[in-house]
This record gives structure tokens, C-alpha cells and sequence, in this order.
């Protein structure tokens, strides 16, 4: 569907009421002027029938002679019967006469107003009387008005009433433009507002307007932005919590495994060792038995040194970030042949707190996990550095050769993401809901999560994590 801007609407609705106002006042000022041309010709015969009756008068008792009736001097030396045309036709033997003040001096009406004005008022204005004496009928009196002179006062009536119109539209839409103006300036600012808080910023507030009903937009816009900014706080609140929750249950497990599944592996090793080396002989089969249960033993100790660093990253607790990057990416390589991890690690000139690194570690390690299972990537490189651009942060971005190639994904757009794969494809569950993860481990953050094609052709994920927020809330 077209759209248009509300000052085209507006104009055009001026303009509309404009045209419909001056063809409805163009009608009433020429049915106002055919009345005032109806009037002057009905007065104008009833003036012309007493003076011919009064001249008859005279006529019949000898004080004018009959060749001077009917006399239109009276008429011809007044100005008061301009455009009449006023003619006497006797029936009793008196001469029939016509007498004509003549049209306007100017004819500069428009072909198409005469054609309108005639269809309006076909009819030319015209009374007859008949000149009655004695009851005796001497004959008819006829006056009409010149079709010319009509037009022409018509014309002059309705030109005035254009020509004020026209001023009168031209000036409302020039002071429609400048209000325009300044309450779509309003608008605008809303607009950016609205845009500003889609991008985040909560915190943000739109201008108050002097306008009522802009106002009271605006108020309500930055209620609304207040309370999903509180909502989104309490929730992260309650996210903070529950990741220091898992965390904290995480270390349990750990420790619990460590101390209880340790030491037992740690006794059956020693047990073995001790069995390898007693000086007793060995049957053939036992020492068969033996070295299995030493592979088992082996196989437990590695997958329980697996387990325990992706329940929790243990390293974090004795080695530095970079440290145990590169441990996890070693592991990673040395575990599989199918995709190459590769750090670049820049040390930050700002230490990371413990909470961002830990945060870090677990992103790093989600898009390892996601790499290896859903890329089909043969390499990826991770890199964490500190970046001046767009604020002081630090930086981490994870690049593959795969073949996902997702343009840009937004928070709402991870979630649709995590849901389809989850309901399509069960084995796809994980990376769905890693995604979703990172997010809001970003988002506690207070950092920044974007995901998009890289330059390899596979998937390119970066995280930004602002230094000044970590400051602020700490």
C-alpha cells in the first residue's frame, strides 16, 4: 500500500474544501446577482407601466399630443435603466415603440462562465404588463434586461469573490505549512526517540511537546520505555541470580566429582599399578584383565577431567584467561581432526573482572561446542582484544569457513531461530539454544551480540562488551 506524508493529506484536503467552498459561494454570489437582475427589472416595469398610464393620461385630456405617446425621454435622460430594454406594443391604433440603454461597456467574462451562467439561468429576464385605461386595454409593456449587462455583473460579482478565495486558500496553506512544520518536528523527534529505545537504549526519554495530544504521546511512550526498562532490569536481576545459582551448583558437582569419583579412580589406579607389579606370577587371562581395566581407568580419568570443565571452567581458578583459552582450544584440537581452532589473543590494557571472564570463557566455549557440531567448518579463529570503537571495550569475535551464513540475527530473530531447529530438527536443539545463551549472557553483560556472515563464508559471531558499564555498575 502507498503511503503518504500527513502535510500532502492536509494540503490536499485544503485545497479540496478550497475548490468546493468557491464553487458553492460562485453559485450563491450568481443566484444573488440573478435576484438583484430580477428586482431592477421588476421594479424597472412597474416604474415604465405608471409613467406610460400617467402619459396616457395626459394624452386623453389634450395636454400632449398623441404622436409623443409612448415618450421614453424620461428614461433615456436617467441613469437609473442601465442594460434595460423597455418595448410598447399598442393595440389601438398608437404607435409601437422600443427603447434600448444598451449593454456593458465591457464584455471580458470567460467563455466558460457564460456557459455556466446560462445553465444555471437559461431563462432571459423578461415581464410583460399589459397598459390597461378605463377598462380598455391600450396595449403591453415589455422589459428585459440586456443578456450582456446580466453577464457582465455577474462576472464582476463572482471574479471579487475568486480573487478573495484564492488569497484565503493561498494563505491558509502557507500557515498550515509553517504549523505543519513545527508539530511534524515534534513527530520527528518522537521518531528518533522510538528508534533510539529499538536500539536499546531504554534510558532514553522523548522530548515533552506544548502540543496536548503530542505530549501525552510522548509521556506515555517514556512510561512505557520506564517500565520495560525496570521489567528488563528486574529480569536480568533475576538471570544474575540464577547463573550464580548454576554456577554455584556447577562447583558442587565439580567438587563433589573431583574429591569422591577422583579419589576412587586415583585408589583403582593405584590398585592396578600395585597388581602390574607384584612379584607373584600372573595368569595370562588376569593380566588380559588387568590392562583392560587399566584402559577403562584412563578413559574415566579423561572423560572426568572433560566433564569438569565444561560443568565449570576450573582453569579460570588457576590460570589466567589466556591461559585457559588456549588449554580449551589445545583440547579442542587435540580431541578432533575435523575443524582447526586458532586464538589470537591481544592481553587487554583493562583487567577483566572475574564475572566478565568467566562469562568470556563460556562464550568461547558454546561456540566452540556449536562450531564443531553444526558449522561443517575445517577451520574457525578465535580473538579477543580491547577496542576503542564505537566505545572502550573488550572485544570477541569467533570466525569459521562453514557453511551457516546467517546475514544478521536479532534477539527476537535467535529466539525463532532456536525455536524451528528445536521443533525441526532435535539434534539441532543445542546450537539453538547456545545462541540463545550467548545472548543473554551478553545481555548481562550489558554488551552487544551480533552474528552475521564472516569473511571466510561461514558464520562470523562478536560479542562487545562495554568497559565504562562494567565500571558503572561496579
Amino acid at each position: 500500500m502507498k503511503r503518504h506524508k500527513l502535510q500532502t493529506y492536509l494540503f490536499a484536503l485544503v485545497i479540496v474544501s478550497g475548490v468546493l467552498s468557491m464553487t458553492l459561494m460562485s453559485l450563491f454570489v450568481i443566484d444573488r446577482s440573478h435576484k438583484t437582475a430580477e428586482d431592477k427589472v421588476q421594479h424597472a416595469i412597474t416604474v415604465v407601466h405608471e409613467r406610460f398610464g400617467w402619459q396616457l393620461l395626459r394624452v386623453e385630456n389634450r395636454l400632449d399630443p398623441p404622436g409623443r405617446f409612448p415618450d421614453f425621454g424620461l428614461w433615456q435622460r436617467s441613469g437609473h435603466f442601465d442594460g434595460l430594454c423597455i418595448q410598447y406594443t399598442s393595440f389601438q391604433g398608437y404607435a409601437s415603440r422600443g427603447w434600448c440603454n444598451g449593454a456593458a461597456d465591457e464584455q471580458n467574462w470567460p467563455k466558460w462562465f457564460e456557459s455556466f451562467y446560462r445553465y444555471l439561468q437559461p431563462e432571459p429576464l423578461l415581464y410583460r404588463r399589459a397598459l390597461e385605461h378605463n377598462d380598455d386595454t391600450f396595449g403591453e409593456v415589455e422589459v428585459f434586461l440586456d443578456p450582456a449587462t446580466e453577464l457582465q455583473q455577474a462576472w464582476d460579482n463572482t471574479q471579487h469573490l475568486l480573487m478573495f478565495m484564492l488569497i484565503s486558500i493561498c494563505l491558509t496553506c502557507v500557515l498550515l505549512l509553517l504549523l505543519l512544520r513545527r508539530l511534524l518536528s515534534t513527530l520527528d523527534a518522537t521518531h528518533r526517540g522510538l528508534a533510539t529505545m529499538v536500539e536499546g537504549q531504554l534510558n532514553h526519554r522523548i522530548p515533552s511537546s506544548r502540543v496536548q495530544e503530542w505530549h501525552n504521546l510522548n509521556q506515555g511512550i517514556n512510561n512505557l520505555a520506564e517500565q520495560l526498562d525496570h521489567t528488563l532490569e528486574q529480569r536480568n536481576q533475576l538471570l544474575i541470580k540464577m547463573l550464580n545459582l548454576q554456577d554455584s551448583e556447577r562447583r558442587h558437582i565439580c567438587r563433589e566429582l573431583h574429591d569422591e569419583l577422583g579419589q576412587a579412580l586415583t585408589g583403582l589406579s593405584a590398585v592396578t599399578q600395585s597388581l602390574s607389579q607384584s612379584p607373584e606370577p600372573m595368569a595370562a587371562a588376569s593380566q588380559e584383565k588387568l590392562l583392560q581395566i587399566q584402559d577403562i581407568n584412563r578413559h574415566l580419568k579423561t572423560s572426568l577431567q572433560r566433564l569438569l570443565l565444561d560443568l565449570r571452567p576450573g582453569l579460570l581458578d588457576e590460570m589466567s584467561l589466556e591461559e585457559s583459552l588456549n588449554k580449551l582450544v589445545l583440547q579442542w584440537n587435540q580431541q578432533q581432526d575435523q575443524v582447526f581452532f586458532e586464538l589470537f589473543y591481544q592481553a587487554p590494557a583493562t583487567p577483566m573482572p572475574p564475572a566478565i571472564t568467566d562469562n568470556v570463557f563460556r562464550i568461547t566455549q558454546e561456540c566452540l561446542t556449536n562450531t564443531f557440531k553444526h558449522s561443517g567448518a575445517g577451520y574457525a579463529a578465535i580473538s579477543l582484544s580491547e577496542v576503542n570503537a564505537p566505545a572502550p571495550g573488550w572485544c570477541l569475535s569467533i570466525i569459521d569457513d562453514g557453511a551457516i551464513a546467517l546475514k544478521s540475527l536479532s534477539r527476537e530473530s535467535v529466539k525463532q531461530e532456536s525455536l524451528r531447529q528445536t521443533s525441526s530438527r532435535p539434534e539441532n536443539d543445542h546450537a539453538g539454544q547456545g545462541l540463545l545463551g550467548i545472548q543473554e549472557r551478553v545481555t548481562l553483560m550489558n554488551g552487544e551480540f551480533n552474528t552475521q556472515q564472516s569473511e571466510l563464508g561461514g558464520l562470523a559471531l562478536r560479542v562487545f562488551i562495554p568497559i565504562a558499564s562494567h565500571r558503572a555498575a561496579s
